[in-house]
């Protein structure tokens, strides 16, 4: 709108513009004065409603992925041009990255916004994922939340439990399994076998590509066993809703260097 009233009477301009945001999700009220654009762009009007139907297709189309992406129920599900809101049903396991790459190919976060802040719920879980020149950062959770987050390498499946801290509410815990860490252990070895056989780095073991915890390396935030929160959910109430298990749960003491290409979030059964 700060450029649109910095154009001095350019309403074909106005009108991409306005068209533009619209194709995205944006609704305007009283802010823009549709019949004087009319009347001064002849066009608008019909650009305003192709632009308005390219919203309504490229979301059904972002919905069908939302539910082709689980292997259970989508509840609910909004988008604009830079937030997403999917709401699963309980112990729903979920691809985000076939979420969030369907976003991008939809053109549904392009343009002058480069970074979105996102939210996922599963059952009662909510997880804040803000994604960055196509990095996925996993920020915060809501009270209560426990999910997993499974990475797939080609020696199995890496676990990553993620959950607010109780006594300290400004952090987030990280936690591996025994098994996870003796998956750790077995990349380690790989990886330096691959270093001192020269076989090149394109064939290193990598837990993570392109994915964040808190600002933080997977592998980094598994060895801090925390990360900070950004804060965007952290509510007054608490909510109850997994059996936490945590005798079975272990926080990783050493840093790893691995990490991998895929990535799914399940609540932790």
């Amino acid at each position: 709108m700060k450029k649109i009233s910095e154009l001095e009477k350019n309403p074909k301009v106005a009108s991409n513009i306005i068209c533009q945001l619209v194709s995205k999700g944006a609704v305007f009220g009283n802010t823009v004065d549709a019949n004087t654009l009319t009347s001064e762009f002849k066009e608008h009007k019909t650009n305003l409603k192709k632009a308005y139907r390219d919203y309504i297709s490229n979301s059904h189309k972002f919905i069908e992925i939302a539910k082709s992406a689980t292997n259970s129920e989508l509840k609910d599900a909004r988008v604009d041009n830079s937030v997403f809101y999917l709401e699963y049903s309980k112990d729903s396991k979920i691809d985000i990255i076939k979420i969030t790459d369907g976003a991008r190919d939809l053109g549904l976060t392009d343009g002058d916004v480069k970074c979105g802040r996102n939210i996922v719920k599963i059952g009662n879980s909510e997880v804040e994922i803000k994604i960055e020149d196509g990095i996925r950062n996993y920020t915060d959770l809501t009270e209560g939340s426990d999910v997993v987050l499974t990475f797939y390498t080609s020696l199995g499946e890496l676990e990553v439990r993620l959950y607010p801290d109780e006594k300290n509410k400004n952090w987030i815990k990280v936690e591996v399994s025994e098994e996870g860490l003796l998956l750790l252990d077995k990349i380690e070895s790989y990886n330096e076998a691959i270093e001192d056989c020269n076989e090149g780095i394109e064939n290193y073991e990598e837990i993570g590509q392109n994915c964040l915890l808190g600002g933080l390396s997977v592998i980094e935030a598994i060895d801090r066993g925390v990360f900070a929160r950004s804060g965007g959910l952290m509510r007054p109430e608490l909510i109850s809703e997994s059996n936490k298990q945590k005798g079975s749960w272990v926080k990783r003491e050493e840093l790893r260097r691995v990490s991998d290409s895929r990535e799914k979030i399940a609540n932790l059964p």
